[in-house]
């Protein structure tokens, strides 16, 4: 028979505030534990003088023993309530209790996540590179993870790389992809390698991404392609070798070719085995697969990684703007979180368009760039959006840099000091992204600056019938949708309807 102390109820505790959208009343959450845990004997006997079990006092102790008050919940003295905090979300996130009991709560059909978003603007730089998933997602990874594994001769595999330096586009192999850390391995290293080669010594499987184009972008294995290229382009000679050193110590590749053909032949001929993480897989395996396997590597931002999977103009395009001019700060050029800024504004803004195009007040004569698929997740999309922005004409590329720059310079001039901010004078991402597309989508009806204040102020009363000028700590829908899970797709999806509504309502005024 179990005896419950009160360490062993706080995860069960956050998790049941979790699952109780995030807050609960002490009463319920005596309740839910109770038919969670099923306390028995001890546990279940009366207090002297009071209708509390031992169990309920334990989890009241919780709270009044500041075991989980108040570093994992806020807590209301007034109405008895506790909710989740970010810590104590992001902690119990990390627990195999929780692992283990999302699933049994068939959590699917609730598209609830399990990760924080992608980029929090309160969250510190090391907590800039987690991603949003939601639990359907997790489940689904299994279909989403496309991969071959294939092999591929020394020499075949230099030939990829010489095309690639000769600059071709299609077929190639990429080593020094943005997330590649610079060859750390020196000649001894190589050498070995290349007489692991010759003896036979099994060489770890490489892992590369396969872009549209089938060029491999090496995720894991860099040093070892190096070794080998570099051996083949006579750029060392073989030194320290510890099974070969009295034939081969002080030979080039030319120096095998001319005078140890067989040695030479070895080395062209062996195969490498590589695992290829094919084009169709969902972005967000790309991204936890570079994280999984480059763990005592760099660690990179998703945008990051991004830039690298996704080269072409939608790349030259956001390094080109985030050069140009200090969008926030010199500081949000870190890691790329400007260019995470610049490229969320245009995928949304392209998918908007996409879907009010047919409204002849939306800029009528404008070319209709469009992001040919509908969002699933946030990374995915972005993904996407880039892929897409690879497509288009120059003529288009320069069409979306100067909406850019008009949205950006106009929502500065608009809101002026209190530009992309929600609070606490901290920039904001989903303002940022909203202040550029009202103004963008309202370009043709020449609004005043004050008109397009109001207009964004009443975005921020979407759904809202609570008048918060007079109300202290109240949380509207549009508060509580871009502070909780704001790239689920519910939420995602509910700011653009919001958006749709207020801009149809704007035209029929």
């Amino acid at each position: 028979m179990h005896i419950y102390n009160e360490e062993e109820l706080l995860i069960p505790a956050l998790f049941e505030i979790f699952l109780n959208n995030r807050k609960i009343s002490i009463s319920d959450l005596i309740k839910r534990l109770s038919e969670r845990l099923k306390p028995e004997g001890e546990d279940t006997k009366i207090l002297f003088g009071r209708n509390d079990t031992k169990f309920s006092q334990k989890v009241r102790n919780l709270i009044s023993h500041k075991k989980i008050y108040p570093k994992y919940v806020d807590y209301d003295k007034s109405n008895h309530l506790v909710s989740i905090n970010d810590v104590g979300e992001k902690f119990l996130k990390k627990q195999d209790y929780f692992i283990e009991n999302i699933n049994k709560e068939n959590m699917v059909s609730n598209n609830i996540s399990v990760s924080s978003n992608e980029y929090d603007d309160n969250q510190n730089d090391n907590e800039f590179d987690s991603y949003e998933i939601e639990v359907k997602d997790i489940i689904d990874m299994k279909n989403d993870f496309v991969n071959e594994k294939l092999s591929f001769s020394c020499y075949e595999l230099y030939r990829k790389y010489q095309l690639y330096k000769q600059g071709k586009k299609i077929g190639v192999i990429i080593l020094d992809g943005e997330f590649q850390r610079n060859n750390v391995w020196g000649r001894k290293m190589n050498s070995r390698l290349i007489e692991s080669i010759l003896i036979g010594i099994p060489i770890p499987l490489i892992y590369v991404f396969e872009d549209k184009d089938h060029n491999y972008i090496v995720l894991d294995g860099k040093q070892r392609l190096s070794a080998i290229f570099d051996y083949f382009d006579n750029k060392y000679k073989l030194n320290d070798l510890e099974f070969l050193g009295s034939k081969l110590n002080n030979k080039k590749y030319r120096d095998l070719k001319n005078d140890d053909e067989k040695f030479a032949s070895k080395i062209e001929d062996t195969q490498l085995n590589f695992v290829i993480i094919k084009n169709e897989t969902s972005e967000i395996i790309k991204l936890k697969t570079f994280e999984r396997i480059n763990q005592q590597g760099k660690r990179l931002t998703p945008q990051e990684l991004r830039h690298a999977l996704h080269q072409g103009k939608s790349s030259a395009l956001l390094k080109k703007i985030s050069d140009k001019e200090t969008i926030l700060s010199d500081s949000f050029r870190t890691q790329m979180k400007d260019r995470l800024f610049i490229l969320r504004y245009i995928s949304i803004r392209l998918l908007y368009i996409r879907q009010l195009y047919k409204y002849p007040w939306d800029r009528p004569n404008e070319t209709i760039s469009y992001i040919p698929v509908e969002y699933r997740e946030i990374n995915q999309f972005l993904g996407d959006a880039m892929d897409a922005i690879n497509t288009f004409s120059d003529k288009q590329i320069d069409e979306i840099e100067e909406d850019f720059w008009f949205s950006f310079h106009k929502a500065k001039e608009v809101f002026q000091s209190s530009a992309f901010q929600l609070e606490s004078n901290k920039s904001n991402m989903i303002i940022f992204e909203y202040s550029l597309l009202i103004i963008s989508l309202t370009r043709n009806l020449k609004m005043s600056n004050e008109d397009l204040y109001d207009l964004f102020e009443k975005y921020k009363q979407s759904d809202n019938n609570v008048n918060i000028t007079n109300e202290e700590n109240v949380e509207t829908p549009f508060i509580k949708n871009i502070k909780y899970h704001r790239d689920s797709k519910e939420n995602f999806n509910q700011r653009i309807e919001w958006l749709k509504i207020l801009l149809r309502n704007n035209h029929n005024d």
